[in-house]
């Protein structure tokens, strides 16, 4: 029972990284870019968590592989963060007035 509570701690804990990612995936496909979701969502579900959870596996143990999520969160919310700054970048910017 400790070890489901453990794990159920470091999956809830990336929830915040994963909203990040689906809102900023959400707004940059609101700005025209779908493609900024879709990729976001890649690397979160398939990119970096498989890697990430076998290598953990393989040199940490079973136990060890929960932590593959806080992996694919951040790589996912980092490139969203960075990907809807882009757009924001070349969409919004050029609207605004000049000073």
């Amino acid at each position: 029972m400790q070890k489901i509570a453990a794990a159920r701690r470091i999956a809830a804990a990336t929830f915040v990284l994963a909203a990040t990612t689906v809102i900023l995936g959400y707004a940059g496909a609101g700005l025209g870019n779908g493609v900024l979701n879709m990729v976001g969502a890649a690397l979160r579900q398939l990119v970096v968590l498989v890697p990430c959870a076998w290598l953990l596996a393989r040199f940490g143990g079973v136990g060890a592989i929960w932590y593959a999520l806080w992996a694919a969160e951040a790589a996912a919310a980092v490139y969203s963060a960075l990907a809807f700054r882009r757009e924001l970048r070349r969409k919004v910017e050029p609207l605004r007035p000049a000073r």
